[in-house]
């Protein structure tokens, strides 16, 4: 599991490339979601401490993210069973 550092990191980074990949300034992004431009900027740059999940939620659908690229980790020899 990763630390909450690294998750907020690698988060950012793939709000990043999605928000980039679309053509979109990080101001774009912000209004169209109604999340603060701070908020957002933080976040690219994994120095957000908090993110409300219906944020994130925004996010995710605006951007098109596979949740799976979000909540797995690198690694793709772990197991992907619960136990």
């Amino acid at each position: 599991m990763l630390n909450k550092e690294d998750f907020i990191n690698k988060l950012g980074l793939i709000i990043r490339e999605a928000r980039q990949n679309k053509g979109l300034s990080i101001e774009e992004l912000a209004n169209s979601c109604d999340i603060a431009y701070s908020t957002l900027f933080c976040l690219e740059r994994g120095a957000v401490g908090n993110l409300q999940v219906y944020n994130l939620y925004k996010l995710v659908e605006k951007l098109d993210i596979e949740t799976s690229l979000i909540f797995k980790e690198k690694d793709p020899c772990k197991s992907s069973n619960f136990n």
